[in-house]
């Protein structure tokens, strides 16, 4: 995926020339809807000891389709007074951050427009995280954050107040959010998404391809190791001279052993570090507006 500033301007844009009136702090929350699987797959992975790699993936795989995304901004916008409106414009920048990331070159990645019913990834490829497109859209977001902050801390009315009926119906939609991709495990992995199908075969790898999504490449003592799913895979073909985030396509030539055919670099540094940047501001902007709220709706002051 582009990172997250990168989502912020073009959805930005996108979104309100759909819906003009639509409130800037939502949809920058539409924009981090899709990847709050994936954000919070890196926690799990470092806090649960010996958690079943591959079974989470398979769940974060389903999850960040385009239906339990779109289930997830039901639960969202079930708190509001207004749900079809705060629906309409989460569902909006959650499509178009999936359409985003599917123009994007991901090796072994992709998107999920059509889950359940294919498994299919869907991905365009026009560019790396690495090129000037993304640096354009990242350096355009970062312009849409100032350029919208004054309206985006701006507290709305249409999350308050909160009633039980609708804390209800949010908890069932979480509820579902959570346990139903559960029941679709099988889909991504008979399609082999991600590979996953092929690593987790471990006896069956001997000369088939894999491909991996940004992984660690480890230069050793005795021999260079790719990191991912918990394992380290020899390397073999074109290896590197230094330490490195890399996507790779290969073959298995021995059951932890990869020959690699095809291999990009990635800057882990930017894309990190502009999405931390972008998760601030999203914070940041709704902290700001709840502050306002209690600061000055409270007082019977204007929030102008």
């Amino acid at each position: 995926m582009p990172n997250v500033l990168a989502h912020f301007g073009i959805q930005g844009v996108l979104t309100r020339s759909v819906i003009p009136s639509a409130d800037p702090k939502l949809i920058s929350l539409g924009c981090v809807l899709p990847d709050l699987p994936w954000i919070l797959q890196r926690a799990a992975l470092s806090i649960v000891p010996g958690i079943d790699p591959y079974t989470l993936r398979l769940y974060v795989i389903v999850q960040a389709s385009l239906f339990m995304t779109l289930l997830l901004c039901g639960a969202v916008a079930s708190l509001s007074t207004t749900p079809g409106s705060i629906f309409g414009i989460l569902a909006a920048s959650a499509i178009f951050h999936l359409g985003l990331d599917a123009l994007q070159i991901k090796w072994a990645n992709g998107v999920h427009f059509f889950a359940p019913l294919s498994w299919e990834l869907f991905n365009v490829g026009l560019f790396w995280p690495e090129s000037w497109p993304t640096y354009l859209l990242t350096g355009f977001g970062l312009g849409y954050v100032v350029w919208s902050w004054k309206s985006a801390i701006k507290i709305q009315s249409y999350y308050r107040p909160l009633s039980i009926k609708r804390l209800g119906l949010c908890l069932g939609l979480l509820i579902v959010y959570v346990i139903s991709p559960l029941v679709f495990l099988d889909g991504p992995l008979i399609a082999d998404n991600h590979f996953v199908n092929t690593l987790k075969t471990k006896r069956e790898r001997v000369g088939r391809p894999v491909e991996f999504d940004r992984k660690l490449y480890v230069k050793g003592s005795t021999g260079d190791v790719l990191k991912g799913f918990g394992e380290e895979f020899n390397v073999r073909g074109q290896t590197l001279d230094h330490q490195a985030t890399v996507s790779i396509r290969g073959r298995f030539v021995e059951l932890d052993t990869i020959e690699f055919l095809d291999v990009h670099e990635h800057v882990s540094w930017f894309r990190d570090w502009s999405s931390y940047l972008g998760l601030l501001a999203l914070i940041g902007m709704w902290a700001m507006a709840g502050w306002r709220y209690y600061h000055y709706a409270e007082r019977g002051k204007s929030l102008e």
